[in-house]
């Protein structure tokens, strides 16, 4: 029975969730994320991607969070202040988010992503929930005008849940080590992102990659 819940996804609440964003454990959370996507290489594989994609009409990014991301783009010249970037999250606008660029403070599932940013971004979010909202965003997006996705997310395999006890050495938060192990029982295979969402390959060229603990996809319309 232990190991059930790597066999299919199971999505549970994060502690996260019930914190206000000033909530020390919040903070600490946010940090230990921070160091969890350096030691993935999750932002420079987004870097990777979009340096190598021959323009775009601006991104849009779900659950932008605290702004790492779309300033580690911004950094590393991957986009600039002038770019039309949009920021999704529950949380409000970060203090260090480039001015130029737009904020919404929403829920994604309420979101009508009626935007005309060509370029959709998400990091470690999708995770967060069941396969009916899944449906019910990637039908969204579907009649977007988002063109290409890059989507990052927890691998459900049982070598991440073993790594777990390591993060104790990096002095995480027990909040993190916590949220960590329901994000990797909620997490993906490869091949199940697209289909949750409900993007079909004959619409969307699909793509695949592994990254440490991480399922990777990129979809371009056909």
């Amino acid at each position: 029975m232990a190991q059930q819940p790597l066999q299919q996804r199971v999505v549970e609440p994060e502690i996260l969730d019930s914190l206000a964003p000033d909530d020390p454990a919040a903070v600490a959370n946010r940090r230990d994320i921070r160091i969890l996507n350096q030691l993935m290489g999750n932002f420079n594989w987004f870097a990777r991607r979009l340096a190598e994609q021959d323009g775009f009409d601006g991104i849009l990014e779900l659950a932008a969070g605290d702004g790492s991301l779309g300033r580690y783009l911004r950094d590393h010249g991957i986009v600039d202040r002038e770019e039309p970037c949009l920021g999704l999250d529950l949380i409000p606008r970060p203090g260090q988010w480039p001015i130029r660029w737009s904020w919404q403070q929403r829920d994604i599932r309420r979101f009508p992503f009626d935007t005309a940013h060509g370029t959709l971004v998400a990091n470690l979010i999708l995770h967060q929930f069941e396969r009916e909202d899944l449906r019910f965003i990637g039908q969204r997006i579907d009649h977007s005008q988002v063109r290409r996705i890059l989507v990052n997310e927890p691998a459900r395999r049982r070598l991440s849940l073993w790594m777990i006890p390591l993060f104790k050495l990096l002095r995480m938060h027990k909040v993190s080590l916590y949220d960590a192990r329901v994000s990797i029982r909620a997490g993906f295979r490869k091949g199940e992102i697209h289909e949750q969402l409900g993007l079909d390959p004959r619409s969307w060229n699909i793509r695949y990659t592994k990254g440490p603990g991480a399922v990777r996809m990129e979809a371009v319309r056909a």
